[in-house]
C-alpha cells in the first residue's frame, strides 16, 4: 500500500496538510518543514490531497493552527485524524457565505 504523507508547517500547528488521497483508518506520516517524521496519525474520515486533517483533538471554540497562526475556530469538536473543512470551521481569513458551505459540504458529501 501506498505510504501517504503530510506536511506540519510549523511545529505549533494543529493541522496537516495532507499529500495524497487517503481513506479512513490509513497510517498518514506527518513530516515538518524539514523533512523529518514528527508524528503519524491514523485517519478517521476519507482526506483527499490538499485538504487538512486535525493532528490532535480540537475542541469546539478552540482555534485552528496553521503557518504558527490563527485561521479559524472550530464549530464542533474534532478528533485527531479527522479531515478539517468548512463542516468543522468558521474561517478567520474568509467568510464563508452559510449557502456555500452548505453546498460544499453537500458536494463533499461531509
Amino acid at each position: 500500500m501506498k505510504k501517504i504523507r503530510a506536511i506540519q508547517v510549523v511545529l505549533s500547528d494543529n493541522i496537516a496538510t495532507i499529500l495524497g488521497d487517503a481513506k479512513n483508518g490509513m497510517l498518514v506520516d506527518v513530516y515538518d518543514k524539514n523533512n523529518e517524521l514528527t508524528n503519524t496519525i491514523q485517519l478517521k474520515s476519507d482526506i483527499n490531497y490538499g485538504n487538512k486533517l486535525a493532528l490532535t483533538d480540537i475542541q469546539k471554540g478552540n482555534p485552528i493552527i496553521k503557518y504558527g497562526s490563527k485561521i479559524g475556530i472550530s464549530i464542533k469538536n474534532i478528533c485527531a485524524g479527522e479531515l478539517v473543512h468548512v463542516h468543522n470551521v468558521d474561517s478567520f481569513i474568509s467568510v464563508i457565505p452559510e449557502s456555500v458551505r452548505k453546498q460544499v459540504i453537500s458536494e463533499m458529501g461531509i
